[in-house]
């Protein structure tokens, strides 16, 4: 989000529609990856998307 200058929120709404929409559009368009370096990027990607912040002190999350 810094990297973009945007709010994280903004970012979390993205993860749902955006971000696999401009991914698959990417993939279509073979955006000069080879097909190993797409699986790995995707794979990044899926990791990156689905990672979820631990807990601080004292405060707990349902996974």
């Amino acid at each position: 989000a810094d990297a973009l200058g945007i709010n994280e929120s903004q970012i979390s709404r993205w993860k749902d529609s955006f971000i696999p929409k401009m991914a698959m559009l990417l993939a279509v368009l073979e955006w000069g990856v080879e097909d190993e370096e797409l699986a790995e990027l995707a794979k990044q990607v899926a990791r990156m998307l689905t990672k979820e912040k631990a807990p601080k002190n004292g405060e707990f999350f349902e996974a």
